[in-house]
């Protein structure tokens, strides 16, 4: 198998894998804006501030002399 034949715009069986004209939602900051009040009502954010002190905590502990 050549190196050309792996990179192909066909998909199984020779049909055209490409999307073409993909409809996407072009409002970025709404999405943002979405994503982090849906990171602060979950209470993600305490696991992130809980990983985060946990992570110092052992990295305290355990390395020498540094």
């Amino acid at each position: 198998m050549t190196l050309g034949s792996k990179f192909s715009v066909y998909g199984v069986g020779g049909f055209l894998s490409v999307v073409l004209a993909q409809q996407t939602d072009a409002d970025l900051m709404a999405n943002v804006k979405t994503a982090f009040a849906n990171f602060i009502e979950s209470g993600q954010v305490w696991a992130f501030i809980l990983g985060i002190i946990l992570g110092y905590i052992i990295r305290q502990i355990t390395t020498y002399g540094g």
